[in-house]
């Protein structure tokens, strides 16, 4: 209850006769034996007295019913409702599937255009001036040269 050692015990034993004094202990020890006696009693009580509302309120039963469903295994009936056979769970096991990478949504709109190379588009001066697509400036003015 207190879980009080012996060489505890012993020092408030002697702590008690030191301060109490052997005159008046005998005294002292049968009070303090009447006054756990009476908290017992009470206490006592106290558990009958809840154990009969447990019993008139139903609460017995309920406090069965919980613990029953405390012990149930419900992730296993879930398994076994999803999967009675065990297949999918094995093949999960088994082969783990690989997903395919997807691009970005923004990355795949750039790979489905077409790629441009270097030194096309507007404003270009090799486009303005009629040279082949594709050529640097230098390129082309070395062409229009020969």
């Amino acid at each position: 209850m207190l879980d009080l050692g012996w060489s505890e015990i012993a020092v408030i034993a002697v702590l008690a006769l030191v301060v109490i004094g052997p005159k008046d202990l005998p005294k002292v020890l049968r009070t303090v034996g009447r006054w756990v006696r009476k908290i017992r009693a009470m206490g006592g009580e106290f558990q009958k007295q809840m154990d009969e509302v447990m019993r008139e309120t139903g609460a017995d039963e309920v406090r069965k019913q919980v613990n029953t469903i405390a012990r149930t295994d419900i992730g296993g009936k879930i398994d076994k409702a999803v999967d009675p056979d065990g297949s999918l769970g094995k093949s999960l096991r088994e082969k783990p599937i690989k997903a395919k990478k997807t691009p970005p949504p923004e990355q795949a709109a750039l790979q489905e255009q077409p790629k441009r190379e270097e030194g096309t588009g507007a404003g270009n001066p090799v486009e303005e001036s009629g040279g082949d697509v594709g050529t640097t400036p230098k390129a082309a003015s070395a062409e229009q040269q020969q």
